[in-house]
This record gives C-alpha cells, structure tokens and sequence, in this order.
C-alpha cells in the first residue's frame, strides 16, 4: 500500500514543471574571481569582505537555479579597481557558460550612480527554461534614506 502511494506521489509530481526561485545580495562580488577558487577579498569600512564572481556563479550553478534576484550589482564602476570595471551580471552569466556548461540570462537594473558607474539589482534566467516578456524596476526613495529599488519579473515557463 505504500509503494502505491509514494508512486502516486512520484507520478503527480511528475505533471507540474519544477522552477527553482533564489535571492542572493552578491555582497561586493566585483572582486577578480579566479577558476581556482583563490581568496579574493577587499578592506571595506570596519570589515574585511571575502567573495567572488566565480563562487557566486559556482553556487547558483550547483543548486541548479532558474530564477535568481541578485542585489548589490555593481555595473562598470571603480569601487573594486578603477582600471578594470566589471559587470558583475554578465561576468556571472559567462563564467556559467564556460565553466558550469549552463545557460544564463540576465538584466541589469541601476539603483544609484556609484563609483563613477553604477550599482543595483539583477534578474538572471535559464534560457532554455524561461521566457522573459517584462522587466519592471521599482524604487521607494525619500529625502531621509538611500534610494531602494526592486526588479520585477513577468514570465511564462517553456515546455521542456
């Protein structure tokens, strides 16, 4: 009797599509990421920051994630290395690529003027999983904070 409930269990499982939704706040992921996974970290105010793109990418990769929000996204400015700006979403969707063999998407949504470039969120997506029909970016601002801001995303799930 219990193997034909776990069965039933195992073939109404089988009818729906299994989309795996995260958030992560990369936390200064700008810094160099490096293959062989070497410390990368930077002093930063009152604390010493460790992270990288290539472990972020690695992490999001092994957990097999097809919809992930991303916050505070550095995009082309100086605040790791002035003379080498990275855009932290499309490092992520190419270190994916090349080394994890998966197959990302991905949006960019400034939040602020940072660094001499900017800083926000990202959306990014497996390609062969989603399609993507609106972005929308959000933002709640006034005179006695930092801006805030929100991406948005409206989707449909491919048939695979």
């Amino acid at each position: 009797m219990a193997e034909a409930v776990c069965e039933e269990k195992k073939a109404e499982q089988e009818q729906f599509d299994v989309l795996k939704i995260a958030t992560f706040n990369i936390a200064l992921g700008g810094t160099k990421y490096t293959k062989d996974g070497a410390e990368s970290y930077m002093e930063y105010k009152d604390r010493t920051v460790y992270s990288n793109l290539y472990d972020i990418t690695k992490l999001i990769c092994k957990n097999n994630i097809d919809l992930i929000g991303l916050q505070e996204v550095d995009y082309l400015n100086e605040r790791i290395n002035e003379n080498n700006k990275i855009d932290d979403t499309q490092e992520i969707i190419q270190t994916a690529k090349k080394y994890f063999n998966q197959n990302y998407l991905g949006q960019f949504k400034k939040a602020i003027d940072f660094a001499n470039g900017e800083y926000g969120n990202s959306i990014l997506y497996k390609s062969k999983k989603l399609e993507v029909m609106k972005v929308k970016h959000y933002f709640y601002s006034n005179k006695y904070a930092e801006v805030r801001s929100a991406v948005g995303l409206k989707y449909r799930v491919v048939n695979t």
